[in-house]
């Protein structure tokens, strides 16, 4: 099985032919026709979106 870096932009893909969904690295995808890996159609991107980093305001430092 395959994981995403949560540090990097990603993107969910699907197939028409046979439905199924992906989520995929944008660095890789990025102007690519990506074949469905179960049917090889081409995929379409759905969504794509940038990592959630936490702002410094966030971080609780010691008293």
């Amino acid at each position: 099985m395959r994981t995403v870096d949560a540090t990097s932009a990603s993107g969910w893909w699907s197939c028409g032919s046979c439905g199924i969904d992906a989520e995929l690295p944008s660095a890789e995808t990025a102007g690519c026709h990506v074949p469905c890996p179960e049917c090889s159609a081409p995929m379409d991107e759905l969504w794509s979106w940038e990592p959630a980093v936490p702002a410094t305001s966030w971080v609780r430092t010691a008293a």
